[in-house]
């Protein structure tokens, strides 16, 4: 058994806290598991580098890869981020989850994922965005399983959706000068995809939202030609859901 680290800072999760994960489907062990930490304003900031007046008091989530014993990232998810205004003058929250500045995007993981799901083609993968709804998940995955089988399928995290692409080392311009080369985050080769059955699961306003569409069009065509065989979950609006 792989020992998992414990952030040297923060603190246990409040009562609201554990509260309001529940609303998520995230239970108190889960949470535990999760290695999740509750931090003040000035210990979120030094986590995500910023050093600005704004606050950035929330829970943290550890980045661990399956079978790993180092926590390669935090990302923090604030208490009071700050309000702006879509084009429709509706109000909406602005930089809710952060991450170090200057850092390359990575897959998460709940910590404690068996290292054996990453190459295992015969467990289903499922993609979302953000590591909350990838901890539900999880929860899902193992849902009234027992000790003995495979779970329904390897949770796998986001950091946004178009979050599988990133920086992924330097290469020379037109010009002669060196520039930031841009391709599929390197956390992808690590996987087994082949024949692979793959969901993507987005928030619902992959139907509203074309950004958000063309996003799980192109992280489509990526695995595809991976070997995957992608499937789109669709999940209702919450009017839909009333």
């Amino acid at each position: 058994m792989i020992s998992l680290p414990r952030p040297s800072f923060g603190g246990p999760l409040a009562v609201n806290d554990y509260k309001g994960l529940l609303d998520s489907w995230i239970t108190e062990e889960l949470a535990e598991q999760a290695l999740l930490r509750r931090v003040t304003s000035s210990e979120g900031a030094e986590i995500v580098g910023r050093r600005d007046n704004g606050s950035y008091s929330g829970i943290i989530f550890p980045y661990v890869w399956p079978g790993e014993s180092r926590c390669r990232e935090y990302w923090l998810r604030r208490d009071h981020p700050e309000i702006e205004r879509d084009a429709q003058g509706n109000p909406r929250e602005k930089n809710k989850y952060l991450g170090p500045p200057g850092r390359g995007n990575l897959l998460y993981f709940v910590p404690g994922t068996p290292p054996s799901l990453l190459s295992d083609g015969s467990v289903p993968i499922a993609i979302t965005e953000g590591a909350k709804k990838t901890i539900a998940l999880h929860r899902l995955s193992w849902h009234e399983i027992s000790d003995a089988a495979p779970p329904r399928f390897l949770p796998v995290g986001l950091a946004g959706v178009w979050s599988f692409k990133g920086v992924i080392g330097k290469t020379e311009g037109p010009d002669g000068s060196r520039r930031d080369e841009k391709g599929p985050i390197p956390d992808l080769d690590r996987l087994f995809w082949e024949r692979r059955r793959v969901f993507i699961v987005y928030d619902a306003n992959v139907h509203t939202n074309p950004k958000v569409a063309v996003a799980r069009k192109v992280l489509t065509a990526e695995l595809k030609r991976r070997g995957a065989q992608v499937l789109w979950v669709n999940l209702p609006s919450r009017e839909e859901k009333h």
